[in-house]
């Protein structure tokens, strides 16, 4: 049985008790106010949307991720993340406070297989603002098309790190460049992020 732990103090929560957490959990933001600024590329989160980051292993994925989250808990809104199974939990306690997450509004779901994956998330979407969630291999598209669906329905916000395998309204590629050196000494290392949006010209932007 999986279990969601604030990412601080781990206390497992049984999964049927997520769809509790859902509907007790409300947004502390307007529900008039359907767009939420988020610092760097992306620039705003709209909800009701699905939003894809895709990226090699060391490309700035999980900074991209935990810069979400953090200006969502910035606005007093409840977020979760979504380790699938096997995952090695790059999401940690310390890089999410180093980024400005606020922990008391951060759950953690680990170990989920894919067989309860689309359940969980359905189930977090019911009350949560903003659900990142790891895509395990072999997700159903008429289970993506379902969640789709459930983030719209609910004003929901659904960050997918993988390939979506429905219509997302943002998808972002990020990309790290070389490192490089000054005096023979490490000193910076470039970042890019692709954004790709439905009926909007794919950009580039140079990430710090």
């Amino acid at each position: 049985m999986e279990a969601a732990e604030p990412a601080c103090d781990p206390v497992p929560v049984p999964v049927p008790a997520l769809t509790l957490v859902g509907h007790r959990v409300r947004p502390v933001t307007l529900a008039t106010e359907q767009v939420i600024p988020v610092p760097g590329p992306l620039e705003r989160l709209r909800r009701g949307s699905v939003v894809s980051i895709e990226g090699a292993p060391g490309s700035g994925v999980t900074s991209l991720t935990l810069s979400l989250l953090a200006a969502v808990t910035s606005t007093r809104e409840w977020v979760a993340a979504v380790e699938a199974e096997g995952s090695h939990g790059t999401l940690s306690a310390a890089a999410a406070v180093e980024a400005g997450v606020a922990l008391d509004r951060l759950a953690v779901v680990r170990g989920v297989s894919t067989q309860r994956w689309a359940n969980v998330v359905a189930a977090l979407l019911e009350g949560v603002t903003l659900t990142v969630a790891d895509l395990p291999l072999g997700v159903k598209p008429a289970d993506a098309r379902r969640l789709t669906t459930r983030a719209r329905e609910r004003g929901a916000i659904l960050v997918v790190l993988g390939s979506w395998p429905d219509r997302v309204a943002v998808r972002l590629r990020a990309e790290g460049g070389p490192w490089r050196f000054v005096g023979g000494r490490l000193a910076t290392w470039s970042r890019a992020v692709e954004i790709e949006g439905r009926g909007r010209p794919v950009r580039r932007v140079a990430v710090a």
